[in-house]
């Protein structure tokens, strides 16, 4: 994709394209996230995008989620996607749309940060997703915004909280909303979303998806271990002994941990003045 075209006049059909680049170019575009939506569009399902950038993402702390190629190099992405800069798979590793959801939230620098936060964050989350065009929202809002914030609130209560009530209550009430139809066209049986209240859509998807995790992988949704990230993921392990969402980030992060404490407890163990009170004692 040239670097020059923009999402009205590139002619690159969708998904077809195995690889997106991007190198040091996203700094200059104005319109980030239909930049990030055009290059979802173009990209084959298993496609990639390459891209390398030398500054930190100025235009919100929103953009700093799972899609932002901006800020590889001057460290502008979160733990999740930081050590796949350069190499970044199209769409959420895990290819659930209720842990996706979930995952809006991420801690940078010490701080939780929200993806849902801005409409602008809404439609740069929604440009890495992989909604039927049928269903997928045209543009996002303020409303929408509300919906996906209400949808993530009551998924992660409902993950956090299995057996409270008032959890299972409000995801019910989500479900509700809206339910599969099936009828017969053209081409035979088929189904479609029937949601009275379209801007409740994606919302309604979420729920509905981590419905069919809680009836086939239960056991497989987990929250990373490591204290200083709340990112969830699917255990797809043969042993179904994961601990961390990525083994390159907070897995490697929590061993670093150890061996410092570790290293810090064998150093004062040995402590020079320690060690003469010692023979002192003995003396």
């Amino acid at each position: 994709m040239s670097a020059r075209a923009t999402p009205s006049t590139c002619r690159c059909p969708t998904t077809r394209s195995d690889a997106v680049v991007a190198s040091q170019v996203l700094c200059s575009v104005r319109d980030v996230p239909r930049a990030m939506a055009e290059a979802a569009r173009v990209l084959h399902p298993d496609g990639h995008m390459y891209f390398y950038e030398h500054i930190r993402s100025q235009i919100s702390r929103g953009y700093s989620g799972p899609w932002t190629c901006s800020g590889v190099a001057g460290g502008g992405l979160p733990p999740r996607t930081r050590h796949r800069a350069g190499h970044c798979r199209r769409g959420i590793h895990h290819r659930s749309g209720a842990l996706d959801l979930l995952n809006t939230h991420w801690i940078e620098d010490g701080r939780l940060q929200d993806l849902l936060e801005t409409i602008p964050g809404v439609a740069l989350w929604l440009a890495s997703t992989k909604l039927d065009p049928q269903v997928a929202p045209k543009t996002a809002d303020e409303a929408l915004r509300q919906t996906l914030d209400h949808a993530r609130s009551v998924v992660q209560d409902l993950a956090e909280h299995s057996q409270d009530p008032r959890a299972l209550t409000a995801f019910n009430a989500l479900l509700a909303r809206g339910h599969r139809e099936r009828y017969l066209a053209a081409t035979g049986p088929a189904t479609r979303v029937v949601v009275p209240e379209p801007v409740w859509t994606v919302a309604w998807l979420a729920a509905e998806n981590y419905l069919d995790l809680l009836e086939h992988s239960a056991d497989r949704i987990r929250r990373c271990e490591h204290p200083q990230c709340v990112l969830w993921y699917l255990d797809t392990s043969r042993s179904r002994t994961r601990r961390w969402c990525s083994m390159k980030v907070c897995g490697n992060r929590t061993k670093a941990d150890r061996h410092y404490r570790r290293r810090t407890a064998t150093t004062t163990s040995t402590d020079p003045d320690q060690w003469q009170s010692s023979r002192a004692r003995q003396s």
